[in-house]
């Protein structure tokens, strides 16, 4: 299936890229945020990443949707 990934922050630093639309074979979340991390050697663990799809937090394991979107949201710092 076609999904298309955002990256936040240090994510996007890391991938060189805000966005990026692939093919995979992942079926959930978590797949999909472990070929990703691979892809782009993240140095964060998923607990430290937030996962949203169709515009909400979701959980690890939720199911991806075709031609979706997902994000990945690592912690932000604030003044």
């Amino acid at each position: 299936m076609t999904v298309t990934i955002r990256y936040f922050a240090r994510l996007r630093e890391e991938a060189g890229t805000d966005r990026e639309v692939v093919q995979t074979q992942a079926a959930t979340v978590a797949e999909l945020w472990a070929e990703a991390s691979v892809r782009h050697g993240f140095t964060l663990a998923s607990e430290q990443i937030r996962a949203a799809q169709a515009d909400e937090f979701c959980p690890w394991n939720a199911p991806l949707k075709p031609g979706g979107q997902v994000v990945f949201m690592p912690p932000v710092a604030g003044g």
